[in-house]
């Protein structure tokens, strides 16, 4: 039971830190095209990120092959949510 909560809390807070982050930088974005803001594409670049954290937290993984995973797991989150918003 403990570890089951640790995991969801360090999935709860990496996606809402990732989720924050990442729609203000496409707010930031939207200031020079109006098309950037995709909230669609910002959920799944944090579910990602939020999925990646919760192995780490559940495995132990070490920096080089967590950092690989945000990476695949934010890429295909980005992929998904590009896929939704476009429809």
């Amino acid at each position: 039971m403990e570890v089951t909560v640790k995991v969801l809390t360090r999935f709860g807070t990496s996606f809402l830190c990732a989720l924050a982050a990442v729609s203000l930088a496409m707010l930031m974005f939207s200031l020079f095209d109006s098309h950037a803001f995709k909230p669609f594409v910002a959920a799944g670049v944090a579910t990602g990120i939020g999925l990646a954290s919760a192995i780490r937290a559940k495995k132990e993984l070490s920096t080089n092959a967590f950092a690989v995973l945000v990476g695949i797991l934010a890429a295909l989150g980005s992929a998904a949510g590009g896929w939704l918003s476009n429809g």
